[in-house]
């Protein structure tokens, strides 16, 4: 059988008229707020400086070299505020120079959008972001490339419509689409795909305590240039229940059906006689043949957490369907506990202690099991009203199919922050 590879121009059409739809209504929240006379525009900017060292940046197995960078840290959001609405522009920037034996992509350049318009018994809702780093932001894509650095842009939008029908009763509709690209070495490693979803909720406050959501929804994940595409239809229930004035639970339970379909390119002979064909290769052609594969999936998550006087504890196990670059849908399970504490008024620490692990549900792109550990210490110290100093310990290790591999981690940070400026 041979497997063929052709473009899949229905992704990239689809993808332009996202776009295109995302810009519109981006146009029409800027041509909303400068109605609303009312309203007022700020700025929360600030700036800072960041220094870090990393034993094993590429997270390598055998043969790790450490690294270190210099990097200067910019945030420029601005927002603005009305009576019925605000909109938040958030850009931010990140420029390093590195030192070591790996020339790490650590730089970045963000922006994010976030549109909210409320009235009486609506909320509407409008997001979007580009962001371009590299793939060093992301543990699973930079274990896969084992050494390679690649560039990585993402673009993403959501939108959103909450009806409250009565007190205790709303119904939520959500939108949102994603599209991820990689540098042009990327090819065999990592794929561009594009992936839409859409869901429909039930929301009802059975008390003040007692919260409940119900949703179904349909996700499409497709590989631009190729022939493949996963689907998703999933049903969620949440429940969310306040214990006491310190503790709180909320229990996700989500049943997802995931269907995956290709084109395989198959050699036939048109003739009756195969022999024929074998003595006139040229009279073999090759068709497109679609295969499918389908799976159901559990999924959901348990979060606890326990508010006290100087801080915060909450532990959380869940497991989602997420869209990654491995050419699939893929099943992500979590595990972890984070705390924070206000040791004083001006020092915070925190710790957490975090597990994952990615597989493939369908088990068709022979995946195997990626798994993660890290354990992160951090403190800040608010060193005046507007100077921060940030401090951060980290171990790493991981392992895909074979040996682990461990690394650590040390940064500092000094931050300046203008508090709000009126524009």
């Amino acid at each position: 059988m041979l497997r063929a590879t052709a473009g899949n121009r229905s992704g990239r059409g689809w993808a332009a008229r996202a776009r295109a739809a995302a810009l519109a209504g981006g146009a029409g929240c800027i041509v909303a707020g400068g109605t609303a006379l009312a309203g007022s525009v700020g700025s929360e900017s600030s700036v800072g400086l960041a220094a870090e060292y990393s034993s094993n940046p590429q997270m390598l197995s055998s043969g790790a070299r450490g690294a270190e960078s210099a990097a200067a840290l910019i945030n420029l959001p601005a927002t603005y505020n009305s009576d019925t609405q605000t909109l938040d522009l958030i850009p931010r920037v990140r420029f390093a120079q590195t030192h070591g034996d790996y020339s790490l992509l650590s730089n970045y350049q963000y922006l994010d959008a976030d549109w909210r318009l409320a009235s009486q018994n609506n909320v509407y809702t409008a997001a979007g972001t580009w962001h371009r780093d590299s793939t060093l932001y992301n543990v699973f894509e930079n274990a896969a490339l084992t050494g390679l650095e690649l560039h990585r842009m993402e673009e993403t939008g959501n939108l959103g419509w909450q009806r409250q029908l009565s007190e205790r009763d709303d119904f939520q509709f959500t939108g949102s689409w994603d599209h991820l690209a990689y540098g042009a070495n990327s090819v065999g490693i990592l794929d561009n795909f594009n992936y839409g979803q859409a869901s429909v909720a039930y929301d009802h406050a059975f008390s003040e305590r007692w919260h409940a959501s119900l949703a179904v929804g349909w996700g499409r994940y497709e590989l631009l240039n190729h022939t493949y595409r996963n689907d998703d239809r999933f049903a969620q229930l949440s429940l969310d229940r306040s214990l006491s004035d310190r503790w709180s639970l909320d229990v996700q339970a989500n049943y997802s059906y995931l269907r995956s379909r290709i084109e395989v390119g198959e050699i036939y002979c048109p003739e009756q006689s195969i022999l024929v064909c074998e003595i006139i290769p040229s009279l073999f052609e090759v068709i497109s043949v679609p295969e499918h594969s389908a799976r159901g999936s559990g999924n959901g998550a348990i979060k606890l957490e326990y508010l006290y006087q100087r801080g915060t504890l909450d532990l959380s196990v869940s497991r989602a369907i997420q869209p990654r670059g491995f050419g699939a849908l893929l099943t992500q399970d979590d595990a972890s506990v984070r705390g924070s504490y206000d040791w004083t008024e001006r020092w915070k620490l925190g710790a957490t202690l975090h597990a994952s692990r990615v597989s493939d549900p369908l088990h068709q792109i022979h995946l195997g099991t990626f798994h993660y550990y890290d354990l992160d210490l951090s403190a800040t110290w608010l060193w005046t009203e507007h100077w921060t100093l940030g401090m951060l310990v980290s171990t790493n290790a991981q392992q895909i199919g074979g040996p682990h591999a461990f690394g650590a981690t040390v940064s500092l940070s000094l931050s300046r922050q203008f508090g709000r400026i009126r524009l």
